[in-house]
C-alpha cells in the first residue's frame, strides 16, 4: 500500500472508531462497479469530439478566477479530504459537533445547480448521483425547507455516507463553513443565468444558453417576455411558475391517494382501461420525483406508425378519454398541460384538497404487444436498463420499451420473465 493510500485508511479508520472493526470490504461496493465491468468503456480517441469538448458561446470567460477552479476540478475531492474536514470539525466543536446543521434551503439548491452546471459543461465526468443524493435529503425532511429548514449533521451522515459521497461533503462542509459553494460563487453572471434556466423542465441546454446570450439574468425577465429577441411559450411559463413546487419530492403516501384517485376516475370512463405507477413508487420506494402512468386498452394492441402531429388532440382518441377523465376526477385541469398527443401526455397534477403541491405526472398510453417492454423500461431502475441493454446488444439485439428483437424485426418475447432470460 503507497503512503498516500496508509493515510487515507488511518483517516478513515479514525473517523469510523469502533465501527471500523465491523466494516467489510463488501459494504463498500456498489452497483456502479458492477456495471462498469460489465459495460467496457470506450477510450478517449472513440469519444465523438462534440462531447470532448466544450461548446463555443460568446458568453467570454466562463468561470471568474478559472484557472484555480479547473485545476481544484480535474483532481476532484478525495474521500480522505473529507474525513479529515469532519474531524476537523469534530475538534474544533467538540460535543457541540452533534449540533452543527446546514441550511435545508441551501443544501438542495447546491444539489440541484451543480447537477445543472455538470449537464452544461459537456466535457465534465459527472461521478455523483444527485438524484440519489437528493432523494437522501429529502427522507429527513420530507417536504424540504418548509418541514426541516435546518438539517444536523449527524443525521446527513446517516443517509449520505461520507466515505462514498466526497463530492457532495466538500458543498456541505463549504455551507458550514463558509456559507455558500464556492464552484457555484466563482461563476459569472451568464452562467449563474445558465444553470437556473437549465432547472426548469422543457427548457434544456441550448434554450438555457441561448437566453442567457441574450443577457436575460432572472426567471421573472422570461416570464413578462413579450415577443422581440425571446420569447417563452405557455407551458414554459407554467413550468417557470411552479418549478419550486416540482422540485420537491413526493411521499408516497400522496402517491398512493393519486392512484385511488386515477383508478376510480378510469374504471367509471371505461372498465376495460387498465393502468400503473411506474418508477421508484413500483419498485417500493417511499419517495418519487413525479407520476409516471402507463394506461393500457385492449382495444389498443399494436404501436401503429407514427403519424404527423396534430396541432390539437382528436377529442374521440383513448388519450382523449383517458385526459377527460382526470379532469373529471379534479386532478388535471386543461389549463395545465405541458403538452398532449395520442400516446403521451405531460401536465401538472394536484390532489384534490387544501395545500397539496402541483406534480409532474407522464401519461403514456401502450399498446398491449408491448406492455412487458414498457412495465420493465419504466421501472427500472436505471442501472439495471443499462446492463440489461448492453446485453441485448451482445445478441445483437436492440431492447426499448417497445419491443426486443433485431432492428426492425420482430418482437422475440412478451412475457417479463423471459426478456430477463
Amino acid at each position: 500500500m503507497t503512503d498516500d493510500g496508509l493515510k487515507q485508511l488511518l483517516i478513515y479508520k479514525s473517523y469510523r472508531g469502533p465501527q471500523y472493526i465491523r466494516t467489510t470490504v463488501t459494504r463498500h461496493y456498489s452497483i456502479t462497479m458492477l456495471i462498469s465491468r460489465l459495460i467496457p468503456r470506450p477510450t478517449l480517441g472513440t469519444i465523438p469530439m462534440a462531447i470532448r469538448s466544450l461548446p463555443k458561446t460568446t458568453f467570454g470567460p466562463a468561470w471568474k478566477f478559472s484557472q484555480p477552479i479547473r485545476m481544484q476540478s480535474n483532481r476532484g475531492p478525495r474521500i480522505a479530504d473529507v474525513l479529515e474536514n469532519l474531524n476537523d470539525l469534530k475538534k474544533q466543536h467538540g460535543p457541540r459537533y452533534d449540533e452543527l446543521v446546514v441550511s435545508t434551503r441551501a443544501l438542495l439548491n447546491g444539489l440541484r445547480d451543480s447537477q445543472s452546471l455538470d449537464q452544461l459543461i459537456q466535457d465534465r465526468p459527472v461521478n455523483v448521483d444527485y438524484r440519489d443524493v437528493l432523494r437522501a435529503v429529502y427522507s429527513l425532511a420530507p417536504n424540504g425547507e418548509s418541514s426541516e429548514p435546518c438539517l444536523k449533521l449527524n443525521d446527513l451522515e446517516k443517509v449520505i455516507p461520507p466515505y462514498s459521497n466526497a463530492v457532495v461533503w466538500f458543498m456541505i462542509y463549504d455551507l458550514v463553513t463558509k456559507k455558500f459553494v464556492p464552484r457555484l460563487e466563482a461563476l459569472d453572471d451568464k452562467w449563474k443565468a445558465m444553470v437556473k434556466f437549465n432547472r426548469i423542465h422543457g427548457f434544456g441546454k441550448i434554450r438555457a444558453r441561448a437566453f442567457a446570450e441574450e443577457g436575460i439574468e432572472t426567471l421573472n425577465d422570461l416570464m413578462i417576455a413579450e415577443g422581440g429577441r425571446f420569447s417563452i411559450s405557455g407551458a414554459q411559463k407554467l413550468a417557470i411558475q411552479y418549478h419550486e413546487e416540482m422540485d420537491v419530492m413526493i411521499p408516497r403516501a400522496e402517491v398512493e391517494e393519486f392512484d385511488g384517485i386515477i383508478k376510480d376516475a378510469l374504471r367509471r370512463e371505461d372498465p376495460k382501461l387498465n393502468f400503473a405507477i411506474m418508477g421508484s413508487y413500483r419498485r417500493g420506494e417511499n419517495l418519487s420525483s413525479d407520476i409516471d402512468v402507463v394506461v393500457w386498452h385492449e382495444s389498443y394492441v399494436k404501436k401503429e406508425k407514427e403519424k404527423k402531429r396534430a396541432r390539437k388532440a382528436d377529442p374521440n382518441s383513448l388519450m382523449s378519454k383517458i385526459v377527460a377523465a382526470l379532469v373529471s376526477a379534479n386532478i388535471i385541469s386543461p389549463a395545465n398541460i405541458f403538452s398532449q398527443g395520442e400516446r403521451k401526455v405531460l401536465a401538472l397534477t394536484q390532489l384534490p384538497k387544501a395545500n397539496s403541491l402541483h406534480r409532474q405526472i407522464d401519461l403514456r398510453l401502450c399498446p398491449i404487444e408491448s406492455l412487458p417492454y414498457m412495465l420493465l423500461g419504466n421501472t427500472g431502475d436505471g442501472k439495471l436498463m443499462k446492463i440489461m441493454r448492453w446485453r441485448a446488444i451482445q445478441r445483437g439485439w436492440v431492447l426499448n420499451e417497445y419491443a426486443m428483437g433485431e432492428r426492425d424485426g420482430v418482437s422475440i418475447s412478451h412475457s417479463k420473465c423471459r426478456i430477463y432470460k
